[in-house]
C-alpha cells in the first residue's frame, strides 16, 4: 500500500505534499486513516478521500487538496460507525 509514501503536486502556484496516515489508535481521529495535504503554509486533513489518490492526475489531486472544509458532526458519526464495522469485520 505504501509503495508511494507521498506525492508532490504543483498546481496554480501551490506545491502540495500529499500523504496518507494511519490514525486508528488516536482518540481524536474520525477514521482509521486520513489523507494529509501540506503546502508550507497550511496543513489539511481529509477523512474522506479518493482511494486511488496516488494514481490521480497531479491537477486533480491538487484541486482536491484545495477543497478542504470542516467535517460535520453527522459525517463524524458516520465515519466512526464505518470504522467500527470494518474493525469488527
Amino acid at each position: 500500500m505504501d509503495d508511494l509514501p507521498y506525492r508532490v503536486v504543483v498546481y496554480a502556484g501551490r506545491t502540495w505534499t500529499v500523504r496518507e496516515m494511519e490514525t486508528k489508535d488516536q482518540p481524536w481521529a474520525h477514521a482509521s486513516r486520513c489523507l494529509i495535504c501540506e503546502d508550507g503554509s497550511v496543513v489539511r486533513r481529509f477523512w474522506v478521500y479518493p482511494e486511488d489518490w496516488r494514481e490521480l492526475p497531479a491537477e486533480a489531486l491538487a484541486r482536491f487538496c484545495q477543497t478542504a472544509r470542516p467535517i460535520t458532526a453527522a459525517e463524524h458519526e458516520r465515519l466512526s460507525e464505518a470504522d467500527r464495522i470494518i474493525e469488527a469485520g
